[in-house]
């Protein structure tokens, strides 16, 4: 059976964020109807689509799926649009380990410069900054 997954992005009254899968064997989940009536956040954004199953391999880390590199581009209409790389390699900080060395993003800021964009829907023009965030567990 081929299984769809809904991702929802939630938001609480502090603006407080998080997202959730839900894997389902259909499209148009009534799944997170339920839910949304069982909780205090509600959904900002979501998608669904099929299930694309990887096999990854991940190599050993200083820094865990609770760290992650925040990069921030500005965008044309002013805004802005932040990028999260969860587990980031050590290689991408300066001595600090905590801010982003802008010369090892040359590719990624390529990609996203043009094409990632803001909540107003404006697209990235430069690159800002980023540095690196430590989640609680």
């Amino acid at each position: 059976m081929a299984f769809n997954g809904l991702s929802t992005l939630w938001v609480d009254s502090a603006g407080r964020q998080t997202v959730t899968l839900i894997r389902n064997g259909s499209s148009g989940c009534p799944i997170q109807t339920q839910v949304v009536g069982l909780s205090a956040a509600l959904p900002l954004q979501d998608w669904e689509g099929p299930i694309d199953q990887h096999s990854p391999t991940p190599s050993a880390n200083t820094y865990l799926i609770g760290d992650w590199a925040i990069l921030h581009y500005v965008c044309a209409d002013g805004s802005q649009a932040a990028l999260m790389v969860p587990a980031p390699l050590p290689s991408i900080f300066l001595a600090d380990g905590r801010t982003v060395d802008v010369s090892t993003l040359t590719a990624l800021n390529t990609a996203a410069i043009g094409t990632l964009a803001s909540y107003s829907g404006s697209l990235a023009t430069a690159y800002l900054s980023g540095y690196r965030k430590s989640r609680a567990p």
